[in-house]
């Protein structure tokens, strides 16, 4: 079984399940974590908010966007690496470097921006990547029931990750598709209500071992540059993933769609 983890950064599918990735590389599975926005800028311009977020990353020197996204790279490589995981990389840009056929007519502008709705100018590009994966589970594996698809329930709203959930839906339609909680916004348990509501959806939990925790949380501590994004630092960034992991049982909770007749 090979098992394809649609990334839409560079650090999701390893906050999200680095646990589980861990597991199934000790298992001898094959794991990819496939990194959909992981391209540089199309202008050799970008926006006011681009330019707060490198400020916010530690990046001032704002002529050295390649540079940056070069860093982040390495930083994924290093975290796929501590769990056990290959990696891919498509070039589309992060939500804020896109624009449209003007260079700095730029899509999102603001945290509301990229925490709303997909901008309609887009819906091209969730084909475009759609069939790019599908290109590549089929190199991995002609036989669909050999692989098995993970991509992110979109937890937390943001753009880029409703635009990979999209196009693997466009792809390999929803039945098909197992859906990891989108770390650190599932914290907010109001957001999965509509889903543990819901008589559609199942959900499943992976439990973990300790090792395959310590594991992931050496690999979120390998993004070093996102760390100021979302903890303290990084003692508080392992104690709170503990915690989290504690409320669900030790583990990582994955959904599946299975609607009713």
């Amino acid at each position: 079984m090979h098992h394809l983890f649609l990334s839409p950064h560079y650090d999701d599918a390893i906050y999200s399940c680095g646990g589980t990735i861990a597991k199934l590389a000790q298992a001898k599975q094959q794991v990819t974590v496939l990194t959909v926005c992981a391209g540089y800028p199309t202008s050799a311009s970008i926006s006011p908010y681009a330019q707060s977020l490198h400020d916010r990353w530690g990046f001032s020197d704002h002529s050295a966007v390649n540079e940056m996204i070069e860093i982040r790279r390495q930083e994924d490589k290093n975290a796929l690496n501590i769990v056990g995981a290959d990696g891919l990389y498509f070039d589309i840009p992060d939500c804020i470097y896109r624009h449209g056929e003007e260079p700095e007519s730029w899509f999102y502008q603001s945290d509301d921006d990229i925490f709303g709705r997909l901008n309609g100018a887009e819906d091209s590009l969730i084909s475009v990547i759609a069939r790019s994966i599908l290109d590549i589970a089929d190199k991995f594996s002609p036989n669909p029931n050999n692989i098995r698809v993970y991509i992110p329930l979109t937890i937390g709203n943001h753009v880029d990750h409703q635009l990979v959930r999209y196009a693997a839906e466009r792809a390999f339609g929803a039945e098909t598709l197992t859906y990891y909680q989108d770390y650190p916004y599932s914290k907010d348990r109001e957001q999965l209500k509509n889903y543990e509501n819901s008589i559609d959806w199942a959900s499943t939990i992976n439990y973990l071992g300790e090792e395959d925790i310590y594991q992931k949380i050496q690999a979120v501590a390998a993004y070093r540059s996102q760390i100021s994004t979302f903890w303290s630092d990084e003692q508080a960034m392992g104690t709170e993933v503990r915690e989290f992991l504690r409320a669900w049982g030790n583990g990582e909770l994955f959904w599946r769609y299975t609607p009713t007749l």
